[in-house]
């Protein structure tokens, strides 16, 4: 993970206490939503269910996760503050790209997580998986 700019990583058992973080109702955290509710044509909830395997309906967009024991992973790709201080220009530009740079730590992470035999599923656009 440090070969793709990840500083770090941690793992926690989404146990009671934490379900709550998780968008239930299909909350989205995007800044253009933080004084009202956002509708629900942008994000689905989650919605825990009597069920072994995670699933998700085409129809409604909801996303059903599994009545297993849960975990959360999640990584932090640091920003350079310096250049994040020159926006709106190109400098300050550059220091965004980590935004899409996590992409790649993304994608090896779930497919490390798959190689060891368990089911990952990826989120988007973060309102279960505060990190």
């Amino acid at each position: 993970m440090v070969f793709f700019g990840v500083a770090d990583i941690a793992t926690a058992e989404i146990d009671d206490h934490h379900q709550k973080l998780i968008g239930l109702t299909g909350d989205n955290m995007n800044t253009s939503y933080y004084d009202k509710q956002a509708p629900t044509t942008v994000t689905k909830p989650m919605v825990f269910s009597n069920q072994p395997k995670f699933s998700w309906d085409e129809k409604t967009g909801i996303s059903y996760l599994p009545n297993v024991p849960l975990f959360s992973v999640t990584y932090q790709v640091p920003q350079d503050s310096e250049l994040n201080r020159c926006r709106p220009t190109t400098l300050g530009g550059v220091a965004q790209t980590r935004y899409r740079l996590r992409e790649v730590p993304r994608a090896c992470t779930q497919a490390f997580i798959t190689g060891l035999g368990y089911e990952s599923m990826h989120d988007e656009p973060y309102r279960w998986n505060p990190s």
